[in-house]
């Protein structure tokens, strides 16, 4: 019995030793670390990719970008605030990717949104958001599940700040987002920008750690009662 027990607080101290901790909020640089990931609720976030290119001075680079998370009982996700704006005659293409995780698989939909952008003179912006739904991308880009797209943008077609999915639950989600702007025509006044993007999964599938699910610290409390409880049933009989 006591052999048992010693194995099972074992398993539950590498259970817990080994979860990610929960995200918090900091640059971009400290998420794009190899080997960095954090927990919202039931979700993993982690391979954080970043990368900007254009012609606006300087470019945005991950120490510049401020990722918030988002788990307040209505939505989970993160959101990327950041630098991304350009002026007459200049254009910024930045991008972010990252894993989601989940066990059980209960992942089933994703939503994409934008919030203090704007745009004057011929100016635009535009989120593009590309799913690889249920495996992680290959080196090469392919994609061993399925595919599905967000697009959400401020130009002169219109207005679009919010953008969603629904599909089958899955373990594991790939979003890249292709934030572009540009600032229009040079020699102008036009000019684009947006400071948030955000990430979120429907909040009806991702249950909550907290109420009747236990923390990682009151399992451990507990894995370590049941064992006290056993040792002295196993001494008191001898």
């Amino acid at each position: 019995m006591r052999r048992l027990f010693l194995v099972c607080l074992a398993l539950t101290l590498a259970s817990v030793l080994s979860a990610a901790p929960l995200c918090s909020t900091a640059t971009l640089a400290v998420y794009d670390a190899s080997g960095f990931s954090c927990s919202l609720g039931a979700l993993t976030f982690g391979s954080f990719v970043f990368s900007a290119a254009g012609t606006t001075v300087p470019l945005p680079v991950d120490t510049a970008v401020l990722v918030i998370p988002i788990d307040d009982g209505v939505s989970t996700g993160l959101s990327f605030q950041g630098p991304f704006g350009a002026g007459a005659g200049l254009q910024l293409d930045a991008s972010i990717a990252f894993v989601i995780t989940s066990n059980p698989a209960i992942i089933a939909g994703d939503a994409l949104a934008i919030q203090g952008f704007g745009v004057s003179g011929s100016g635009s912006v535009q989120v593009a958001e590309s799913m690889c739904i249920g495996a992680i991308p290959s080196g090469s880009g392919f994609c061993g599940g399925t595919t599905s797209s967000l697009d959400v943008f401020d130009n002169s077609g219109g207005i679009k700040s919010f953008d969603s999915v629904s599909f089958s639950p899955v373990s594991t989600l790939a979003v890249s987002k292709d934030i572009m702007v540009l600032g229009g025509a040079a020699g102008t006044t036009s000019s684009a920008g947006v400071s948030l993007v955000i990430n979120t999964t429907p909040p009806a599938i991702v249950p909550r750690i907290g109420g009747d699910a236990p923390e990682p610290s009151s399992v451990l409390l507990f894995g370590a009662g049941a064992g006290v409880i056993l040792l002295r049933r196993r001494f008191g009989r001898a």
